[in-house]
């Protein structure tokens, strides 16, 4: 779809004639341009005229790589310029001009300033949006005039085109063809009316495409210029950060090479560490907070990050020596407690052998005694039976005494009585002798 008005964007590396090919395109001096590689202009630029009846408005700005900046200003200025060169045309661009100087070899530079380009306006913006004018036509023309070249300059641009190796070739593949070729110096009218004619005609193949570089397109790749400054700085703040994990690495193994004989010193050693962790954990915000999830930094961060792992296997390794030595202090504890509970139930089975023993000595000692008494009673009870023995038969020798006396006195009775009975006998018979003897 053929649009009457055409907004384009002039890109590329200080020098390539960006301001002039604008000039050649509007058809007067719109811009300042020269042949110095310093840029020429110092702020983005908009001129809208009509060719051809149609409206263009062509924004040139500051060149990419411009030598009066450092590196990360450059970069600062270049996202400036490329914040004004959108809200220039806020509608967006029918298509960004790249340029590139016939006659110059596609350096290792070039390549770094469509990198650069990629990074602030998106990485597929040259497939997109893009249209690659090579300037320095009339260098073509003077070498095929030099030549005696009878063909046209246009076949001999599509045969240069077609000669390209490298890099360059690389280029034109992504810009799918999109090439014009540009005399920025050209007097003549037809010459100037035919490459704004192939420039229309190489964005009406954009337009037909119905894709404009937008306000959208842009801040889409902001992550991506964020990163370009975020690149900047990163030398830099590599090495401050070396330092840091420096001084951290050597603290640690400082810590690390004191005494670790009791919980206590290990325990401190964990504290240390954790202060220690505390820092490194301040020192990856801050990379982070440089970082703005770009991931420019990352390297940084894996370094910040391999310091930090460092600092936790080392707490982790020193709370599993605080754990064993734990566990030994409790394995000793309880040894001792196994030990203190030992000796008490061998000195409970010596105090109860002892008392066992008392026991028996007692019961030993309460059995002789008894055992003595019942001797002495039993002693006693003989003694006793043997006294009453000796009683009963003192009775039985003095009741036999008694009887022997009693019968001694009965035989000295009786005997007295025979005698008296004799001597009364011997008295009557005396009588009766007398009585005889009287009668006689």
């Amino acid at each position: 779809m053929t649009s009457n008005a055409i907004n384009v964007c002039l890109l590329g590396k200080t020098g390539t004639g960006k301001s002039a090919t604008g000039n050649s395109v509007l058809g007067w001096n719109a811009f300042e341009s020269g042949p110095s590689t310093t840029s020429m202009t110092s702020e983005v630029t908009a001129q809208t005229t009509e060719v051809g009846g149609r409206k263009i408005t062509i924004v040139d700005g500051p060149g990419v790589g411009d030598t009066r900046f450092t590196h990360e200003e450059n970069i600062q200025a270049a996202i400036k310029n490329l914040e004004q060169t959108m809200s220039a045309c806020p509608g967006g661009y029918d298509a960004l001009l790249l340029m590139f100087r016939y006659g110059t070899r596609y350096t290792e530079e070039d390549r770094t300033v469509l990198g650069a380009l990629k990074t602030l306006l998106g990485a597929d913006f040259v497939r997109k949006h893009a249209i690659l004018v090579v300037t320095c036509g009339d260098i073509l023309a003077q070498e095929m005039a030099a030549e005696g070249k009878g063909s046209t300059l246009s076949s001999q641009f599509s045969t240069w085109l077609a000669e390209q190796t490298g890099p360059l070739a690389e280029l034109l593949k992504e810009i799918e063809g999109r090439v014009v070729l540009f005399n920025n110096i050209a007097k003549d009218d037809s010459v100037l009316n035919a490459q704004r004619d192939d420039l229309f005609k190489a964005l009406d193949c954009l337009g037909n495409r119905g894709l404009r570089y937008t306000q959208g397109d842009f801040l889409a790749s902001a992550m991506s210029r964020q990163r370009a400054l975020v690149e900047t700085r990163r030398d830099k703040l590599n090495a401050e950060i070396k330092v840091k994990l420096n001084t951290i690495s050597a603290e640690l193994t400082k810590t690390m090479t004191k005494s670790q004989s009791s919980i206590n010193d290990v325990s401190s050693q964990i504290a240390s560490i954790k202060k220690i962790q505390d820092r490194v954990e301040t020192v990856r915000k801050d990379v982070d907070k440089e970082d703005a999830g770009t991931g420019a930094l990352k390297t940084i961060q894996d370094m910040v990050s391999a310091q930090k792992k460092t600092l936790e296997n080392s707490i982790q390794g020193l709370k599993s020596l605080l754990e064993q030595k734990k566990r030994h202090e409790k394995e000793q504890e309880e040894m001792k407690k196994a030990q203190a509970e030992m000796l008490r139930k061998q000195e409970e089975m010596k105090r109860q052998a002892e008392l066992k023993r008392q026991e028996e000595v007692r019961k030993a000692e309460e059995l002789r005694r008894q055992q003595e008494a019942e001797s002495k009673r039993r002693e006693a009870e003989a003694q006793q039976r043997e006294l009453e023995l000796k009683k009963k038969l003192a009775e039985e020798e003095e009741k036999r005494k008694k009887l022997e006396a009693e019968a001694a006195a009965r035989r000295a009775a009786e005997a007295a009585a025979a005698a008296q009975e004799a001597h009364l006998q011997m008295i009557r018979m005396h009588q009766q002798a007398i009585m005889r003897s009287m009668f006689r």
